[in-house]
């Protein structure tokens, strides 16, 4: 409720077109930290499914060598091949997302 007394109060004191500049300026802002709070989530969330992945890569690979699962050795190779490659894409992503060169 602030923002809007505060507003109300430039108004009257700068002419009209610099009001609504300022306005856009603040409505910008806005959407930018919005932006930027949810690309960190986003890349946080990147990061920790990342580590889902390799734990479960890592998973398969150790329960095909104690004979807990029989899905065949070459299989889970490359199932875990292939997970553990996508969780670490997904860490990178995650931290470049973090740092704010995110791509989607």
């Amino acid at each position: 409720m602030n923002s809007g007394a505060f507003l109300v109060i430039e108004r009257l004191f700068l002419p009209d077109q610099q009001y609504v500049l300022l306005i856009m300026t603040m409505h910008e802002n806005s959407n930018d930290r919005r932006k930027k709070t949810w690309l960190s989530v986003r890349g946080m969330m990147g990061m920790a499914m990342g580590v889902v992945y390799l734990v479960v890569a890592l998973a398969v690979v150790y329960l095909e060598k104690t004979g807990q699962i029989h899905i065949g050795t070459v299989i889970a190779y490359i199932i875990a091949s292939l997970m553990f490659l996508y969780g670490l894409f997904r860490i990178y992503r995650g931290y470049q997302q973090l740092k704010g060169k995110a791509f989607y």
